[in-house]
């Protein structure tokens, strides 16, 4: 009992240290450690009924900053981050209410376009999951499972992580798509960057679950 007391503790501290790294070393990673991330990913459920086998359905490419395909995914990805900026501000000026609701979203976005995105510039590996569309529709669902697994078992190799969001944006464009080896309209693709954090953010502090469960009886 006090072993499994003690995996359970250390599984407490692992999710409370699970934080959105903003900043990361130029230091590489030791590859088993990026293949112990690759591993907790492919290990997670998979959520879609497709018929076809595991390593069908869940794929991974692993990009190594300073690489030929990192150039070219960085000169990819930020001109269709101006594109989707240019739909928002346009649906903004139809919508007085999408505008308010979207307003964090397109400063966020109006950064990136400009600045570029920092942490794919300087995390040692970009890590793109790619999941075959099924029925029912859940490949979205699918890779958060698998991304979850990848960073927990990144915050128990003490090392940072963080999702790059606009990696599912690029599932529609064919040049991006083809660098992958798959097809347009066949898998939905995700994506983060892990490497040792420059900044680490404080730990999270735990609460009590009264704050936010409701018990129904």
């Amino acid at each position: 009992m006090a072993a499994n007391r003690d995996v359970n503790e250390a599984f407490d501290e692992i999710i409370l240290n699970r934080r959105s790294i903003r900043s990361f070393k130029p230091d590489d990673l030791p590859k088993e450690y990026v293949e112990q991330v690759l591993k907790a990913g492919f290990a997670a459920p998979y959520a879609g009924a497709t018929g076809f086998p595991l390593d069908e359905i869940r794929k991974f490419f692993v990009i190594k900053n300073g690489s030929a395909a990192h150039s070219r995914v960085e000169k990819m990805i930020v001109p269709n981050i101006k594109k989707n900026l240019k739909k928002l501000k346009f649906a903004s000026v139809l919508s007085g209410a999408f505008a308010k609701k979207a307003k964090a979203f397109v400063e966020r976005l109006k950064m990136m376009a400009e600045k570029g995105m920092p942490t794919l510039k300087t995390a040692p590996y970009y890590i793109i999951i790619a999941e075959r569309k099924g029925f029912p529709p859940v490949e979205k669902q699918s890779m958060s499972y698998a991304l979850e697994n990848m960073w927990l078992k990144a915050a128990a190799l003490g090392i940072g992580f963080q999702l790059i969001s606009a990696t599912g944006t690029m599932s529609k464009d064919r040049e991006f798509m083809d660098m992958l080896g798959l097809k347009v309209g066949e898998y939905e693709i995700d994506g983060c960057v892990i490497g040792y954090a420059a900044q680490v953010p404080e730990k999270r502090i735990e609460t009590g679950t009264e704050k936010y469960v409701k018990w129904l009886e």
